[in-house]
């Protein structure tokens, strides 16, 4: 199935966390709709509608954290996950640790219209100092 560039694909209609941000890069629109969304909060909930029919890949990942001395580089950061729901079928629900780089990815199949609820829960990084 061949769809225009710009057609939107999934479309996302609440993010539980009201100081998250949210963007849709560019770059990353290649085959289909990407949304990027950071929070802070600890868990999450996404209400999203898939606007075709289609696959659906979900990302969850530490945040890409940029060098300020070097926009080149990278800084190595991790989120551990603790859950991680889809339409309340729990996908894991174990300490899973990702990086910007390697996330935890996730397909599912959807029907045009469908709702897909998705929530994750992290838990903060506890410093040895």
């Amino acid at each position: 199935m061949n769809k225009k560039m710009d057609e939107e694909t999934i479309q996302i209609l609440s993010v539980s966390d009201d100081n998250a941000n949210s963007s849709k890069p560019e770059w990353w629109q290649r085959n289909g709709t990407c949304h990027i969304i950071n929070s802070y909060m600890g868990n999450l909930e996404i209400v999203a509608k898939a606007k075709t029919e289609g696959n659906v890949r979900i990302d969850i990942s530490g945040p890409n954290i940029v060098d300020p001395e070097d926009n080149s580089k990278h800084v190595p950061y991790w989120v551990d996950f603790t859950k991680f729901t889809i339409n309340e079928k729990t996908i894991f629900d174990t300490l899973t640790p990702t990086w910007f780089d390697k996330p935890y990815r996730y397909n599912m199949d959807v029907k045009a219209n469908e709702e897909i609820k998705i929530y994750v829960e992290w838990q903060p990084h506890k410093s040895d100092t």
